[in-house]
């Protein structure tokens, strides 16, 4: 299963550790890396993704959110956030308003591989997404 891959985060060092978790792994064919709010609002205008990952830490990262839940052609797509908060009541809210999962600031490479691989694999019974 070949996925594309959408990555939002404030600067490319914070990124690092989602990228990393992805270097040379065939799991996702396409991996798009954007650092502004304009930045992403584009390239989710410009391109569709499968999967998404948004460091909620990063300055825009609930709008880089929000607007991907109002777009109709992303409202669909699993979102996977990264954050520095283990569940509180900002990530509970993030995660009533359409959040799939959090993963939780260190995380080793292999934590974010698993979850991505949990979220876009469909449930044993369940449609695809």
């Amino acid at each position: 299963m070949a996925l594309s891959l959408f990555i939002f985060g404030e600067a490319v060092t914070d990124r690092g550790p989602t990228r990393s978790a992805f270097s040379g792994r065939p799991f996702f064919q396409r991996v798009s890396e954007v650092a502004g709010v304009a930045e992403a609002c584009q390239r989710l205008q410009e391109s569709s993704f499968d999967v998404a990952v948004v460091d909620l830490d990063a300055d825009g990262g609930t709008e880089v959110l929000r607007n991907i839940r109002e777009d109709s052609r992303h409202s669909h797509i699993p979102v996977v956030g990264l954050s520095r908060e283990s569940l509180g009541p900002r990530v509970e809210r993030l995660l009533a308003g359409g959040l799939d999962s959090v993963v939780i600031k260190p995380f080793e490479p292999s934590v974010l591989q698993n979850e991505l691989r949990h979220i876009v694999s469909p449930a044993p019974g369940r449609a695809d997404r």
